[in-house]
């Protein structure tokens, strides 16, 4: 209720009431803050609100300063724009006197201490404002946990029915979480459907800050930590240029699934990998299940109330990912029993993404994580706390990826890609919500697979873009006839009439004194050259040849399938000791090329 200007005045005058802080500023934001926070904490546990009075002099007077449209609408944002966490419940009132303006803000006792303004704990001393120590902190939070109810189960103020994508909750949580049968038969108003799965308060009438990450249209202007922010930089640490960045933002229920065609496709990048001659198996530069379990952790396991700082995962260019997020381990759990015990600082959220099933809730999760990584090749996550309250997973790439130049990376890098097109059939997909692949190269396909970045077409007859390229600047389409075969476009061997000038491979080698290179036979150049053990970099560097992924579909792979290479370490395909040597059916026709 608003307070009488008779109240008011008695407010102003009294100055010996310890619930009352005057100032004759409107501009102070920070003193406003801390004082705020520190009626919210009431650690007295008076149960009574608090008053800030703006334009108020210490002695009780007015100060005769008048307040405009702008400075009012700033001091409304200091309960939205973050720096206050959890936001405490308070009413803003404006006063206008023949002596000058008066602002008012009533300050209401926080159930869920303790509030924090700008990560700080401010408490009241008797009419003065202080930081609060360890063992203030200790009694808030003791005081939090009697009131019975977590942070997801709050209602979240300021929020209401309207802010809530109730078509995700009908059609497509509510489907996986209950029955049909008892949905048909549920005739209750959407409120309650809501509340009895903890998305609602119908005490306040106010969706909950569960309610509101999950179907939320926008729950960070409610909750301001509650997004992921995926950026690669170019360099090994922070101080490298942005190569890419997005923030998923927007209720779990669509970010979810964002997130996760992101990770199969731009993080994961599987790719193939031979262990015999006619098998091969799909490899990982990031485990895809492994990564996208991680994140979850940390969207689950998350605390959305101490920070603004969103969800942190960072892609050091191919070197390592990091996923940084607020919030410590919980409760029972530690660095040294992540595998064995579980906790949960969220546990209906943990239960939503559950329903959607991302994950099991089991404490299989980290474990799962481990074993997947060793056999993928990938060293050992590492899991850290930071400071306290911050937690961070470190993932490197498998080991099987070749070192070269000091950067990791078992596919084509968007650097490589720019660079080396014209050495390949175009083919990246080009998916504008994709953060990083829509910064990649425009070149769109209709051929290429989703789901596998490397698989990059050669067959120009049926290849739109390849079909569409400019001969003239693409040296792999130069004067080319169609492929000769009917077999897989992707792993078929190219007959070419290709220009010995035009094209980058020929023109590094002399077609007059080369007779293998006259002939364009991938294959046979390949085998010219393999005289000993070798790793594929060495190949490379031997044929003049500076993209990966166009030496192994067009040269080794080949080679491989028509029985001339083979692998020295068959048991271990993923080796970083793996390297080439020649069958028996190779040395034969190498003898042959070196009589022609």
């Amino acid at each position: 209720m608003k307070l009488t200007e008779e109240e008011l005045r008695h407010l102003m005058t009294d100055l010996e009431l310890e619930n009352v802080e005057r100032t004759r500023a409107f501009e102070k934001a920070d003193k406003m803050g801390q004082a705020i926070c520190a009626f919210a904490n009431d650690i007295s546990n008076r149960g009574t609100p608090g008053y800030l009075l703006l334009g108020v002099e210490n002695d009780g007077k007015i100060s005769g300063r008048r307040i405009n449209d702008e400075l009012l609408t700033s001091l409304g944002g200091l309960k939205t724009e973050g720096n206050l966490l959890p936001p405490p419940a308070m009413a803003l009132d404006v006063f206008h006197f023949t002596e000058g303006d008066v602002v008012v803000f009533t300050i209401f006792p926080s159930a869920y201490p303790p509030i924090r303004y700008h990560g700080q704990v401010w408490i009241r001393i008797g009419s003065r404002k202080a930081l609060a120590t360890e063992e203030d902190i200790h009694l808030l939070e003791e005081r939090r946990q009697q009131s019975g109810r977590r942070f997801e189960e709050r209602p979240c103020i300021g929020a209401k029915l309207d802010d809530l994508n109730l078509d995700l909750f009908r059609n497509v949580y509510l489907p996986k979480a209950i029955q049909a049968e008892v949905i048909e038969e549920d005739s209750r108003p959407i409120q309650a459907q809501l509340a009895a799965l903890y998305f609602f308060d119908l005490e306040t009438n106010t969706p909950t800050n569960l309610g509101i990450l999950l179907f939320g249209k926008h729950p960070d202007q409610f909750i301001p930590s509650a997004y992921l922010q995926y950026v690669k930089l170019s360099a090994l640490d922070n101080s490298g240029d942005v190569l890419a960045e997005h923030a998923y933002k927007g209720p779990l229920l669509k970010t979810l699934p964002e997130l996760d065609s992101f990770v199969k496709v731009g993080i994961a990048c599987p790719h193939p990998v031979r262990t015999t001659t006619w098998q091969e198996k799909t490899v990982y530069v990031y485990p895809y299940w492994s990564t996208r379990e991680l994140l979850l952790n940390a969207i689950i396991h998350g605390d959305y109330e101490i920070s603004n700082a969103p969800i942190r995962f960072y892609d050091y260019n191919g070197t390592r990912l990091e996923i940084t997020n607020t919030g410590g381990p919980y409760g029972r759990v530690n660095l040294n029993n992540l595998t064995t015990v579980n906790d949960y600082r969220n546990p209906r959220l943990a239960e939503a993404i559950k329903v959607l099933s991302y994950v099991n809730k089991y404490n299989l999760g980290i474990r799962k994580v481990k074993a997947e990584m060793k056999q993928n090749g990938n060293p050992d996550p590492v899991f850290e706390v930071i400071t306290r309250n911050v937690f961070r997973v470190i993932l490197r790439p498998a080991v099987d990826v070749p070192l070269e130049e000091g950067v990791i990376n078992s596919t084509p890098s968007q650097k490589e890609l720019s660079n080396d097109k014209k050495e390949l059939s175009k083919g990246l997909s080009n998916d504008k919500n994709d953060p990083v692949v829509a910064k990649s190269d425009p070149v769109t396909t209709k051929s290429a697979p989703v789901s596998d970045p490397v698989a990059v077409k050669s067959d120009p007859a049926s290849d739109s873009v390849v079909a569409k390229s400019d001969p003239a600047s693409d040296p792999v389409t130069v004067k080319s006839d169609s492929v000769t075969t009917k077999s897989d476009p992707v792993w078929a061997p190219v007959t070419t009439k290709s220009d010995p000038v035009s094209d980058p491979v020929i023109a590094k080698s002399d077609p007059v004194s080369d007779p293998v290179v006259a002939k364009r036979d991938p294959v046979k150049r390949l085998i010219r050259i393999l005289n000993d053990e070798m790793s594929p970099m060495e190949m490379r560097q031997k044929l003049g040849i500076t993209h990966r992924t166009y030496f192994r579909r067009k040269y080794l792979d080949v080679a491989m399938d028509k029985g001339y290479v083979e692998l020295t370490l068959p048991d271990s395909p993923n080796s970083p000791k793996q390297k080439y040597r020649l069958t028996e059916k190779g040395h034969v026709l190498l003898k042959e090329l070196v009589q022609e």
